[in-house]
């Protein structure tokens, strides 16, 4: 037998509803798809948020930051507060429809950071999409993954504070570094070094 997550935020929550013994455990991560590496032409959008609009997503927040800063924001995702749309407009953002995947790479190219500034994240894949174009990228504490990103607590001035940072690294760091080891091929070696263990040992 063997269980694999993602997190250990992710193990314990499966704890409180199954029994799962500690040696069956095995943490392994997302991975990627090799063509978000890829070259493209960009397309300027400054700060950039993919994902549903919604007020869980916490784009609001970083509008006011990126209006504070002086700083053009995008969202790329699905409507689905009404109410968030119209603030959002309100504050200069810039707000475009879901996109297939070869329609989002030259805006994560063209962003200058990438912020996701969610009330609750496990190991969002719009995150390690923009990390596989070198971008910085600005987190809130709430996401389970531990990786070397900024973050930020879910208030305008420390968001603001967290892009400014960002922004004078200017790439991914180290977290590209990460991303790089994680495309599809790679993890599923991972997965398959499980699947091993567990037919030959009996794990």
């Amino acid at each position: 037998q063997s269980a694999i997550f993602l997190t250990k935020g992710e193990l314990e929550r499966a704890k409180r509803h199954i029994k799962v013994p500690e040696k069956i455990i095995d943490f392994l991560p997302n991975g990627i798809d090799g063509h978000w590496f890829e070259e493209v032409e960009p397309i300027k959008c400054g700060v950039l948020t993919v994902g549903r609009i919604e007020t869980f997503k916490g784009q609001i927040a970083v509008a006011e930051a990126c209006a504070k800063l002086g700083l053009k924001y995008t969202c790329i995702g699905e409507i689905i507060e009404k109410s968030v749309e119209d603030r959002l407009r309100e504050l200069g953002t810039v707000i475009l429809p879901p996109m297939t995947a070869q329609e989002l790479k030259p805006y994560y190219a063209g962003c200058d950071l990438f912020v996701l500034a969610s009330r609750a994240e496990l190991m969002p894949l719009s995150v390690m999409e923009a990390a596989a174009q070198n971008k910085p990228i600005v987190l809130t504490k709430e996401c389970e993954w531990d990786i070397p990103v900024f973050r930020c607590e879910n208030t305008v001035e420390s968001i603001k504070t967290q892009i400014s940072l960002a922004l004078m690294q200017k790439d991914g760091g180290k977290f590209y570094d990460m991303v790089k080891e994680m495309t599809w091929d790679k993890v599923g070696e991972q997965i398959q070094k499980v699947y091993e263990t567990v037919i030959v040992t009996g794990k």
